[in-house]
């Protein structure tokens, strides 16, 4: 890629309606709008993308998409993950990097997704991501928050749902005072030629341990460049934390 060619870069935002904890997240309203569709006006407000895509196994997505003039395409029931169904969008389509945006944060910033675009395109990397420092004791030992290390160039050396590193000299609940932890914010910049051999790759050993589909990436030796940003967007898992995104969102609406 030479210096003055401008890479091709799509965001697709992988949107399941049938989530187990929170049945129909995706289409929620959250300050008159449903949640995917904040995520969809983030993307197209960043600037970075030549085309934002909602991708969906469920005719309820689509026809929300389409009454409101987002980009969306059906993609099969059967697939196993977020990143197979951007990866059935990626074949596709035409581009350098492929983004994946969650479609249950709708506050995600949009200084980070630029600057997760900025890493790929800096650094020529075929996976990035993004992490920011854990503060807080009860996130460190949050097995939902995935926690990562990161070497002096900020690859990714292992993801765990546990904190990592172990503190042998200390005591557990004291190590976020000795140390600094980092969460990893699942949101994801791929090279579009890696993503589609990254979907046919088979569940790996740690992977299967942790349930993280990253840890496959990293058995198979695909480094993942990391950037850091200043803090986490908030994701809607639960009825809790839809009260709490409900409650931010109408700060912000008074605000306004």
């Amino acid at each position: 890629m030479n210096e003055d060619y401008m890479p091709q870069i799509i965001a697709i935002i992988p949107a399941r309606y049938d989530s187990k904890r929170l049945p129909g997240k995706v289409l929620l309203d959250l300050g008159g709008r449903a949640i995917l569709h904040h995520v969809v006006d983030r993307a197209l407000q960043s600037d970075c993308f030549t085309e934002v895509i909602v991708a969906t196994d469920d005719e309820r997505v689509v026809h929300y998409c389409n009454q409101n003039n987002i980009k969306v395409e059906l993609t099969s029931s059967n697939l196993q993950s977020g990143t197979d169904r951007v990866g059935a969008v990626a074949e596709k389509m035409k581009a350098d990097y492929i983004i994946n945006l969650q479609g249950d944060e709708p506050f995600i910033n949009i200084a980070d997704i630029k600057k997760l675009c900025h890493l790929l395109v800096r650094k020529k990397a075929s996976i990035g991501t993004l992490y920011h420092e854990i503060s807080d004791i009860d996130s460190l030992h949050d097995f939902n928050a995935v926690k990562v290390v990161v070497d002096k160039a900020d690859k990714a050396l292992y993801f765990s749902r546990q904190a990592i590193p172990a503190m042998r000299d200390k005591p557990y609940r004291e190590w976020h005072k000795h140390h600094t932890y980092l969460k990893h914010i699942g949101v994801y910049g791929f090279e579009r030629s890696t993503l589609l051999k990254l979907t046919r790759l088979p569940k790996s050993p740690l992977e299967l341990t942790e349930s993280l589909e990253q840890l496959r990436w990293l058995d198979n030796d695909y480094d993942i460049y990391c950037a850091k940003v200043l803090e986490s967007s908030i994701g809607i898992d639960t009825e809790e934390d839809l009260k709490r995104a409900r409650k931010l969102m109408q700060g912000m609406i008074s605000e306004n």
